[in-house]
């Protein structure tokens, strides 16, 4: 049987347990489906676009089933499992070979004290991440998480020494993480990530933080993580030298809505340590906005990002979108995008996308 049919049939089994569950506790099913058609090109070293029907354009497409039960004096057990998936191609996962449920998978506790999950989940540094850009949890059309998160790719590709470029993922396996009550709209979170390496309490091991405030139309955070001695596989021409050891992200910014206008700004900076006396430094720094026209938003932003290594000549990137987004109803939307990536020494890439994004 094709690990597809295996897990059409464990997701059936779920849903289908879950229903008769939702009988007898508070059991949500829910999701987003976002596809999007047109061309897709960033910048590279050859110029090279595609132009076809893909998934993930201004969400990334999802399902779950999340719930919670009254354990009585204010308390109650929550839980959360979400998985990712491509509209397109009707296959599981972000990518080829991502798990089922790598969007969410966690039990938990929650009360006057604040809440304690186990498992997989999001961790708390993208958490706010999403929320300094108009583009949200865009990683194909935003260009803050482009840069910050999937961004990489065309900077590495400018630089003779290679190598991936930093270890971000939007989520956290083998993890546990707290989230404090809000106090006079303060709350902060932490998320602590086990490596779960033999022989090894520090590989892969990964700490999150975040401390948020929100005010009527003032937001503003600050969060990072640190991501200790990383098992992430590199290319094979990458020398050992060029491959890292530890990474630390620290990240800040602010939205104010004004009402004719919401403005975001966000400043990120990653700094990976390189065997001595090599590091290497990655400096993000965006600045969008949201303005309302009709029954939708006008989206504008634009990251910059600088790299910076030992010995090695500076490398730039500026990407920027514009785009519409259209509300058919509160669950419905439509989406036209424009998007320009430049990188130092690579051709520039050009976007055209429009797509249709539904909330169940």
């Amino acid at each position: 049987m094709s690990d597809y049919r295996r897990l059409s049939g464990l997701a059936a089994g779920i849903l289908l347990a879950c229903g008769g569950a939702a009988a007898q506790s508070s059991v949500t099913v829910y999701g987003v489906i976002d596809t999007y058609m047109g061309k897709k090109q960033l910048a590279s070293a050859s110029g090279a676009h595609t132009t076809n029907v893909d998934g993930g354009g201004l969400t990334t497409s999802y399902w779950g089933f999340r719930g919670s039960e009254d354990l009585g004096g204010g308390s109650s057990a929550i839980f959360d499992i979400s998985g990712s998936f491509r509209p397109d191609s009707g296959d599981f996962g972000r990518y080829t070979g991502d798990t089922v449920f790598s969007r969410s998978s966690w039990v938990g506790l929650q009360g006057g004290w604040g809440s304690v999950r186990l498992g997989r989940m999001s961790s708390p540094n993208f958490l706010l991440a999403i929320r300094l850009s108009p583009y949200a949890e865009s990683t194909s059309l935003g260009p803050y998480l482009l840069h910050t998160y999937v961004g990489g790719q065309p900077l590495e590709a400018a630089v003779a020494s290679g190598g991936p470029a930093a270890v971000s993922d939007s989520g956290y396996s083998n993890a546990a993480t707290y989230a404090s009550p809000k106090l006079n709209g303060f709350q902060g979170t932490l998320a602590y990530s086990l490596g779960e390496v033999a022989n090894s309490s520090n590989a892969n091991r990964r700490i999150s933080y975040s401390l948020t405030y929100e005010n009527g139309p003032l937001f503003a955070g600050l969060g990072g993580e640190r991501v200790h001695a990383p098992t992430m596989p590199a290319p094979p021409a990458v020398p050992a030298a060029n491959q890292k050891s530890q990474q630390n992200t620290d990240q800040f910014g602010l939205s104010y809505d004004f009402g004719a206008a919401k403005a975001f700004v966000s400043h990120s900076r990653t700094d990976i340590d390189l065997p001595a006396p090599r590091n290497r430094r990655f400096r993000t720094s965006q600045i969008g906005t949201s303005i309302p026209v009709g029954t939708g938003f006008i989206l504008l932003s634009g990251a910059r990002t600088t790299r910076s290594e030992t010995a090695v000549a500076d490398v730039k990137r500026s990407t920027y979108s514009l785009g519409y987004d259209h509300f058919l109803s509160k669950r419905t939307d439509l989406y036209v995008v424009a998007m320009r990536d430049q990188v130092t020494n690579l051709q520039s890439g050009t976007t055209f996308v429009a797509g249709v994004r539904h909330r169940f």
